[in-house]
């Protein structure tokens, strides 16, 4: 890569859509571009999908695929075992894009083929960690992120915590957030109804459901 030419960054995730990480991801290519106007800014995702109209404003180009996304489903079948079959190759196509970059932003722990590829590749990379995977995977993964990575930021003390990742120099914790915004207007709420509270995500032990019930539970009576 010829660093004389002006900054190219190569942004890759492993969603479409509109969910937590995805808007992170959107909100980091934002970053991006505020602070280096005039780079070189690509995106590589899996497929079209609602995501790009909000990428699209501040991305130079964006790519479909090639994204290897590890997924606990995948161990358990046999479509798992085919697509495993298909990593080396994917991990060879990252290399050869990643060498096209002077630095490759990485957002999510499970892009398999980018996260060899960083090591294998030596290329400036910066991994942005969102999930946990506890026990072993956890530490396995974590020993591919402090191979791979340049520089890694984690959403949270406990996430940097489950890949081994405390008190590393190049590991960064950085709280997801968003901008608050000036004015909130509250809904009109029905007093013929009781207060309907929507709690959307994935139920998982760490979500935090657990308490939303308990809080649920010592509301007024009358408010429910």
């Amino acid at each position: 890569m010829n660093k004389s030419k002006p900054l190219s960054v190569l942004c890759v995730h492993q969603g479409n859509e509109l969910y937590g990480s995805d808007i992170m991801f959107v909100q980091s290519i934002m970053a991006l571009r505020q602070f280096f106007p005039t780079a070189r800014i690509d995106v590589i995702i899996p497929g079209c999908g609602t995501i790009e109209t909000l990428i699209s404003h501040h991305a130079d180009k964006i790519i479909y695929g090639p994204i290897w996304i590890l997924r606990k489903s995948d161990i358990k079948t046999f479509s798992g075992i085919t697509k495993l079959l298909l990593l080396p190759e994917s991990i060879a196509q990252a290399i050869k894009i990643m060498k096209n970059y002077h630095l490759v932003y990485i957002n999510t722990i499970v892009i398999m083929n980018f996260l060899i590829a960083a090591v294998l590749s030596r290329t400036n990379c910066l991994i942005h960690i969102h999930e946990i995977v506890s026990g072993l995977p956890g530490k396995v993964l974590g020993q591919f992120v402090q191979r791979a990575s340049t520089a890694t930021i984690c959403n949270s003390h406990a996430t940097a915590q489950a890949f081994g990742l405390t008190n590393r120099f190049n590991t960064h914790v950085i709280w997801n957030g968003t901008d608050c915004p000036s004015e909130v207007s509250l809904p009109d709420v029905k007093a013929d109804r009781p207060l309907r509270v929507l709690m959307p995500g994935r139920i998982n032990s760490w979500k935090g459901q657990d308490i939303l019930v308990q809080a649920l539970a010592k509301m007024d009576k009358g408010t429910r």
